[in-house]
């Protein structure tokens, strides 16, 4: 099939080139394309399937106009349900050619049955919606007090106003709850009648009845919880009557509310739906067959499909149903049916021994599975956060109380458990119980799906979907897949929510006296750590898969349409075909008119017109099979459903008239299995069909964060985050030490129960203010969440760092790598609530920050600490920048550590020259540490001075500030910006930094952490203090102090010896040292003087340590002989100082 040049013409005319921005070309390619369009439908019509492809591939090759700048995220988007909705059978009569045929009309009757109940179903599911999402509005209405009673009737009339839209739907919902269970009535009339024709029943039509009786089940479940529904709707009815009394329609008033008693029974009365379904149910018989022929099958298809439900049982192979839904109502029905059997209990105990009423239904052995399967197994999950205990189920029963030790002596309440009979039965619930075959189911199947992957991707295209070359991945081989897939992800999901719904049910038990939410009771305190690994790695398996499964779907889709249509086409062409010749030669005009029924539904002929030539129809063999055309269409909805009603009428018709000695049978035996194996094979069609919404319900994990049932029953507002089971499994995954390796990578999948829920808020419960709330906590949860993630990240390279500087304070040697560190920093971006998170930059912003905050904290604890902090903050500048270090080596995103210095020690400014830590250290000296310290010589240390001349300046400001800073953070974060721990920081603080005193150590420090850069500037610092003690203090002292000298002093005889020579000056100058202020001025500007040479002295010594230049660098600040030299003081006046004070 060559592509005809007008179509490839026509499709290149659709996409304009790049730059086309002026109005004119654009109307211009406007006006083309129009013609394009309607060239390339014209093309299209003779083009073919194989053409279409062809111009759809030639399309993608095409580069797009505009690239894609946003991701379309479709957790927040709002699906349209229609659209994914069967068509309810409307077209039924398009595939009935043989008006007036008995078999076409009692099959378009079964789907017209089968679209009521459907209907039903789905207005029930709506109420549903309706009722789990209902928030009470009575309780924010003001009472009537003596203040506001003027303005009564105003309240009551705004009430009347806000309340009335709920009441009008709850109205609504009493009356389709009534017409539901009329409908459910009508249904069982119907099956029995048909099985007092003896005519068999549609099991498509069983499955939709048992949905409508769960979906019954539900209502009256959340009707019974919803305690505000009574709230509101009696506020309503007490404002209806205020205002009636006040007006003259008090008499239709009262009228009214007489007719809706019915209505307010319905509401107040707890179970009333199930008691009008079991009154209504119990009035259904037709002649002598009864209600229990109905209930009992239901219970037969609960129990047959029990166990492959509850153990996982691979769907393709089956009928078991595939969505977690529909699985989780087969253990809902169980004891409701159980409820139905009756309320007499001598009646009840004959049908359960298959006596009396119940000898000819024959449910013993179903009613003695149905309680084996309750009794192990007493919980299952309702909706959102609500579970349902079979026990409230069965109490529903009169004659419960009656039967209970004999037939249900092991079922209690999940509270009142022992605690053997709570660890047997908990076991079965357990997720972790199931966790090595979730692994190697997981495992399995996510290999199987990469190398479909890759075999679609290399596969070329063809009209049958794909050509791959791997005999292993046919069409049917990878509907079997996708199959198998589904049923693991929805089996995965039924495991999460039963074991959240047992934990519901038996919330932990609080002995002390702390006041500890209802909620936090069944979740957060309920769980250990084991059991939240368990949970954070099955739904990172559902999500993992499920991802999986959508990224195939656009290339899978069309190949299981393929299959479908193929597997159909060769049953009705091929394979039906020695079944026609059969019952034509044997003259079986019923099975015959059947079977070409059953062919005319759904036969797809070559040419799309049914062959003249039909051997089989004259009772003759046809030859070889028909050729079956390969289309991308497979059956729809309803063309499935009425095959499937059809071979149910043809399979019982042929088991109901079987041959004898001198007949032959309708239908071989082998051909009856052909058709059943056909339905088996198509009966998760429907729902493959539609595999993209498939998807999203069955990985839907929203349930594990709602909690409106919670909320109802506290009556609480909302719950803080730390109750939040996202928040709880995604912090768990980061922080906890039990989790392992495999977890760490998994820390992001629990986030997308967020994106779960509110897509269910906006798409399903249609509630705003749900989706606000999830919005708000989000915001908290992933703000929080990645200052975990950086704060645990940060600790571990701080401790790091801390054992390679200080091997000896940190014990085991430190931390290791962490390869779960590492999975935390390849998470790269993460979609929640439409928005894209990129979660590495947003780690490396918050660590950077942290390591800020570190160097933030050094500086100013040697602010409030003095100039004797030096070594600390040294030590600290190192482990910062070894930090940086080893991050950045691990692939951290981190500015560079020079520019994160620099600017918290505000050397970034050009206007403030030498920046934080100089204009810090020159005030210290001049403050505090000139005034009070001491040299030693022998030490070349400084220390704390015994004497004071002068009181010290205070710090008061600076240790607020550090006070302040501790206090919000708390001592272990405080720690971390430290040393990385309490322990590591004390046995650094004790055994490595000198705290109290400065010494040559202190100054290499000091040189380090400034920069030799910026040493110039403090020493020119310096030079101005020593100008400043000089010129200030000691020069106008000295020119005071020679014209008072004793004339006569003068130096005596050594042999005085040095006590004689200092006995005589002592003497003579006994009454300048005695001055009083001589000590507070002159002599402590002199001990100024000396620290600050000294000081400079260190300094001079640890600058050349290591720096060849340092002595051209501080020559500068040296006088001419070696003796420091204040700037502004001249040689002169040095010498003069000199000697004034006898020196030379």
């Amino acid at each position: 099939d060559a592509l005809p040049i007008s179509c490839f013409v026509a499709s290149l005319r659709l996409f304009p080139f790049f730059g086309l921005s002026s109005r004119k070309m654009a109307t211009e390619r406007l006006a083309d394309g129009r013609a394009a369009v309607a060239d390339l439908n014209a093309a299209l019509d003779s083009a073919g399937e194989v053409g279409l492809h062809n111009i759809v591939k030639s399309m993608q090759d095409y580069p797009m106009a505009e690239p894609v700048l946003q991701e379309i995220c479709p957790a927040v988007s709002v699906p349209i349900q229609e659209a994914d909705l069967p068509c309810t059978f409307r077209d039924a009569a398009a595939y009935m050619r043989q008006a007036g045929n008995e078999d076409a009309e009692h099959v378009h009757s079964e789907l017209e049955h089968m679209t009521a109940l459907d209907q039903c179903a789905e207005k029930a599911q709506t109420w549903i919606n309706m009722l789990y999402s209902y928030r009470g509005k009575s309780r924010t209405f003001p009472p009537i007090t003596d203040s506001n009673k003027e303005s009564k009737h105003a309240i009551y009339s705004k009430e009347l106003e806000i309340l009335a839209p709920s009441i009008a739907d709850l109205q609504s919902m009493y009356r389709d709850t009534l017409a539901s269970i009329s409908v459910v009535c009508k249904e069982m009339s119907i099956l029995l009648i048909q099985k007092k024709r003896q005519e068999s029943w549609n099991e498509d039509r069983l499955w939709r009845l048992l949905a409508l009786l769960d979906k019954i089940f539900i209502l009256d479940s959340l009707k019974n919880m919803k305690a505000s529904i009574n709230n509101d709707l009696a506020s309503y009815k007490r404002a209806q009557q205020v205002l009636a009394m006040e007006s003259s329609s008090r008499e239709a008033v009262v009228a009214q509310q007489m007719q809706d008693m019915e209505f307010y029974t319905f509401i107040a009365e707890k179970d009333r739906t199930l008691k009008t379904l079991r009154e209504s149910v119990m009035k259904v018989k037709e002649g002598n067959l009864t209600y229990l022929w109905v209930i009992g099958e239901l219970l037969k298809l609960c129990v047959t499909h029990a166990k492959a439900t509850w153990t996982g049982v691979e769907v393709v192979e089956s009928k078991a149903p595939l969505l977690p839904e529909h699985r989780h109502s087969i253990f809902r029905l169980m004891p409701l049916g159980i409820v139905l059997l009756g309320t007499d209990p001598k009646d009840v105990k004959d049908i359960m021994h298959d006596k009396g009423a119940g000898k000819e239904v024959q449910l013993a052995k179903t009613i003695q599975q149905t309680m084996e399967w309750i009794c192990k197994r007493p919980v299952c999950h309702v909706v959102g956060d609500m579970q349902a205990a079979a026990l409230n189920t069965l109490h529903l029963a009169p004659w419960f109380a009656e039967l209970l030790e004999p037939n249900f002596k092991d079922l209690t309440q999940p509270t009142a458990l022992s605690s053997d009979r709570a660890l047997k039965i908990g076991s079965r619930y357990a997720l972790a119980a199931h966790l090595s075959d979730m692994r190697s189911k997981n495992q399995e199947l996510l290999i199987s799906l990469h190398q479909l992957q890759l075999s679609l991707s290399a596969a070329p295209a063809s009209a049958s979907g794909v050509s791959i070359s791997n005999p292993d991945l046919t069409p049917a081989g990878i509907y079997a897949l996708i199959l198998r897939a589904l049923s693991a992800i929805s089996h995965w999901k039924c495991l999460v929510l039963r074991q959240t719904s047992w934990k519901c049910c038996r919330p932990k038990n609080v002995q002390d006296n702390t006041e500890v939410l209802e909620y936090e009771k069944v979740l957060r305190l309920n769980h250990n750590g084991e059991e939240w690994d368990v949970l954070v790695e099955a739904i990172s398996m559902i999500k993992g898969m499920s991802g999986m499964v959508k990224t195939l779907e656009a290339r899978v889709a069309p190949i299981i349409r393929v299959h479908l249509h193929s597997v159909t086409q060769e049953l009705v062409q091929n394979g039906m075909t020695p079944m026609i010749k059969h019952g034509t030669k044997h003259k079986k005009k019923a099975i015959t008119d059947m079977l070409v029924l059953l062919r005319q539904i759904a036969a797809d002929w070559q040419g799309g017109r049914e062959p003249d030539n039909q051997p089989e129809m004259s009772g003759k063999s046809g030859g070889a099979d028909r050729v079956i055309v390969a289309r991308r269409v497979g059956p729809s909805d309803t063309q499935m459903a009425l095959m499937r009603s059809m071979i149910n009428r043809v399979v019982a018709h042929a088991e109901k008239n079987k041959g004898g000695m001198f007949s032959t049978d309708e239908l071989k035996k082998d051909d009856c299995e052909l058709l059943r194996k056909w339905v088996t094979a198509t009966w998760n069609y429907d729902a493959a069909a539609r595999l993209g919404t498939l998807v999203e319900v069955a990985s839907d994990l929203s349930d594990l964060y709602l909690r409106e049932f919670y909320l109802e029953m506290t009556k609480a507002i909302q719950f803080p985050i730390s109750a939040s089971l996202p928040w709880i499994l995604a912090s768990h995954a980061i922080k906890d030490d039990r989790a392992g390796q495999s977890i760490a990578e998994s820390a992001l999948f629990p986030l997308e129960i967020y994106n779960d829920a509110s897509a269910r808020a906006l798409g399903v419960l249609k509630q705003r203010h749900i989706y606000l709330e999830i919005e708000a906590e989000v915001q908290i949860c992933v703000s929080q969440l990645l200052d975990l993630a950086a704060r645990r990240i940060y600790a571990h390279y701080r401790l790091r760092a801390a054992a390679i500087l200080y091997p000896g304070a940190v014990k085991g040697g430190g931390p290791k790598e962490d390869a779960r560190l590492q999975q935390l920093l390849r998470l790269s971006a993460m979609q929640i609530l439409g928005r894209r998170v990129e979660v590495a930059t947003e780690l490396g912003g918050k660590v950077a920050e942290m390591l800020r905050r570190s160097q933030q904290v050094a500086v100013m604890r040697f602010e409030a600490k003095g100039l004797c902090r030096v070594r600390e903050l040294a030590a600290l500048y190192r482990m910062a920048a070894l930090t940086h270090r080893l991050m950045q080596a691990d692939g951290v995103m981190l500015p560079e550590f020079a520019d994160t210095w620099a600017e918290v020690v505000e050397a970034l400014n050009v206007c403030a020259v030498g920046g934080r830590l100089i204009k810090q250290c020159v005030a210290e000296l001049s403050a505090n540490f000139l005034p009070s310290m001491v040299f030693s010589e022998l030490s070349r240390t400084f220390t704390e001075g015994n004497v004071d001349f002068v009181a010290m300046a205070g710090r008061e400001e600076e240790e607020s500030h550090l006070r302040k800073m501790e206090e919000e953070e708390g001592k272990a974060k405080h720690y971390l910006h430290l040393f990385g721990s309490k322990a590591v920081t004390d046995a650094v603080t004790k055994e490595s930094l000198h705290t109290d005193s400065f010494g040559p150590a202190h100054a290499v420090d000091l040189i380090e952490v400034m920069g030799l850069e910026n040493m110039g500037v403090l020493l020119q610092s310096i030079s101005d203090l020593m100008q400043d003690r000089l010129s200030s203090g000691v020069l106008p002292f000295i020119e005071k102090l020679v014209p008072g000298l004793p004339r006569d002093t003068k130096l005596q005889s050594r042999k005085y010896g040095v006590d004689g020579l200092l006995q005589y000056f002592e003497a003579k100058l006994h009454d300048i040292t005695h001055y009083p202020e001589l000590k507070r001025g002159v002599f402590q500007y002199f001990r100024e003087c000396g620290n600050l040479l000294c000081f400079v002295r260190l300094l001079e010594e640890g600058m050349s340590v290591g720096f060849a230049n340092s002595t051209t660098l501080v020559r500068p600040a040296i006088g001419p002989e070696g003796r420091f030299a204040p700037a502004g003081v001249t040689h002169e006046a040095g010498g003069k100082v000199r000697e004034a004070l006898g020196v030379g």
